[in-house]
């Protein structure tokens, strides 16, 4: 994998979400690189019958953007 820059943006070079579905679930990983530990990631799991994942999505990658604002 790729390097990316610290700020919660990816470079294009490996994943930027990874996306898991069932009969029942959305399961969300989105990948972040932070200044303080590197690389981690935020787990997302949602009810595939109330849940929208493309506004997910979206808000994930707020929540990320959030999680390494300086």
């Amino acid at each position: 994998m790729g390097s990316a820059p610290a700020n919660g943006q990816t470079t294009g070079t490996g994943p930027e979400d990874v996306i898991v579905t069932t009969g029942d679930h959305y399961h969300l990983m989105r990948f972040v690189t932070t200044d303080f530990d590197s690389r981690t990631y935020l787990y997302l799991w949602l009810d595939r019958r109330q849940a929208n994942l493309a506004i997910a999505r979206r808000r994930l990658g707020c929540l990320a953007l959030g999680l390494v604002a300086e």
